[in-house]
């Protein structure tokens, strides 16, 4: 968990004190994202109120997997569609900027997703002045247009990967979710390329496709 959160962050918490985390919209996003998808996790596997042992496995899941560690500590793989989808939406949005985990960062999620509430907010009031704030100032339009730029090209080559190795006869899982492995160097996928599984058995070109 720690791996996934600001290595900056962390530093202004050991010499200026925890307030610190209190004054960080990405760190809550990643950290809500993270434990929800514990939560979700364990209480699907429980069936109902979580147990001491699904939430061990949640938050140990949840956590390796929204930092790219690439950890298992159980085959996930035999979980519920749903449990899965859960973990799909947690590597989806990885970890913070500045840290050691790979994907399109919890920030650009966040940006993103004020920039579209914003949107909608300006079709109510189209006179209003509705910048997207982060860290208590206003974003210019040209940072805004980066963040989307990358994240609808991540979306974009994930997409477009997954459906090729589709299209090459893999499941839609196995093939979204090795796209999504590499794509944000996670390590483990679903199905052929599962944490107790291996990249090995697929065939050559899709080992190249998967590398690049």
């Amino acid at each position: 968990f720690l791996a996934g959160a600001s290595f900056p962050l962390q530093v202004r918490v050991f010499t200026r004190g925890p307030r610190a985390l209190l004054k960080d919209d990405e760190f809550y996003f990643y950290a809500l994202v993270c434990g929800g998808g514990a939560l979700a996790v364990a209480a699907l596997l429980s069936g109902g109120v979580p147990s001491i042992e699904s939430l061990r496995m949640g938050a140990f899941q949840s956590s390796s997997l929204i930092s790219s560690t690439g950890f298992a500590n159980t085959d996930y793989d035999q979980w519920s569609l749903a449990t899965k989808m859960v973990l799909v939406g947690v590597m989806v949005v990885g970890g913070c900027a500045g840290s050691a985990a790979g994907g399109p960062k919890a920030i650009r999620h966040l940006l993103a997703g004020r920039h579209i509430i914003r949107e909608i907010r300006q079709v109510i009031h189209p006179r209003a002045v509705l910048p997207v704030v982060y860290g208590g100032r206003g974003l210019p339009d040209q940072a805004m247009r980066a963040v989307f730029t990358l994240v609808l090209l991540y979306a974009g080559s994930y997409f477009l990967f997954g459906a090729i190795l589709v299209a090459g006869g893999m499941t839609p899982l196995d093939g979204f979710s090795a796209a999504l492995a590499c794509l944000s160097n996670i390590g483990p996928g679903f199905g052929v390329v599962g944490p107790m599984m291996s990249f090995g058995t697929l065939p050559v070109w899709m080992k190249v496709l998967l590398t690049f």
